[in-house]
């Protein structure tokens, strides 16, 4: 298939779900989960990305950073195998197979309607988990300071549009390395190159070079997503975004990948 007409398709069905869940959130307003309201899912369907404040409470947290533990705790657990692993931080790849609660995690409404919202049809997460650390805080799993995040490079993760949820399980202000994105990136004019050189060669993801930061960046200004812990964003991540320099303090994220 040609690669623009391939994007172009793939948009215009990212559009219809996005106005068919929004038309069935006003007519039927029971439908649209607590977690969100239909400003939330303009906001998401227009810039790329939306905040929603106390996503999640200090209960689920606090079950979310054991269930990480007791994965890193096992001794048949390799992160070489299951993640990557550089000075001052960490990523662990699809915790769903390590843990039964966080595998019942992904059952929840919210997830089986965003999903919906987002491709048209249901898709269930992957989970991800990420810490950073100043390297001032001991931590038997990750030493040192991280000098650079991983995906700390501006990027798109697809050329097709792709949805992610961060939960912050640490409050993140501007020095302890948030993500930041710009919004409306993945409509940028100047972005449909790169996506059709991705989609050509084959490689969802692709790096974006300064140059084209900042013509893209003119147009729209560049959020940082920082909160309190509890916290989420919804993100498209065909949009520009990348995961800025650690300062100072701990960055732990759980991300859920659809």
């Amino acid at each position: 298939m040609n690669p623009k007409l391939y994007i172009q398709i793939n948009n215009i069905i990212t559009r219809l779900s996005n106005n068919v869940v929004i038309f069935l959130c006003r007519l039927i307003p029971f439908f649209c989960p607590k977690a969100c309201n239909i400003k939330d899912l303009y906001q998401l369907k227009r810039e790329g990305y939306v905040k929603l404040y106390n996503f999640v409470n200090e209960v689920d947290i606090a079950n979310y950073q054991k269930n990480v533990l007791d994965i890193l705790n096992d001794i048949n657990f390799d992160v070489k195998i299951n993640g990557e692993l550089q000075e001052g931080n960490i990523k662990i790849n699809s915790l769903q197979k390590f843990s039964t609660d966080l595998q019942k995690m992904r059952y929840k409404y919210f997830y089986f309607f965003i999903s919906f919202f987002f491709y048209g049809f249901f898709k269930m997460p992957n989970i991800i988990f990420t810490y950073t650390s100043d390297g001032k805080t001991k931590n038997k799993y990750v030493a040192g300071q991280c000098k650079k995040q991983i995906a700390g490079d501006p990027h798109f993760d697809d050329y097709k549009n792709y949805l992610k949820i961060l939960i912050l399980l640490d409050d993140v202000n501007l020095n302890s390395g948030p993500t930041s994105i710009v919004p409306c990136s993945a409509s940028n004019k100047k972005m449909q190159n790169s996506y059709i050189k991705s989609f050509e060669n084959g490689n969802r993801a692709g790096i974006v070079d300064k140059l084209l930061l900042r013509d893209i960046s003119m147009h729209n200004k560049v959020a940082q997503l920082t909160g309190k812990k509890g916290d989420a964003f919804l993100i498209n991540t065909k949009n520009v975004h990348w995961a800025e320099n650690m300062n100072s303090g701990n960055r732990e994220i759980l991300w859920l990948y659809f």
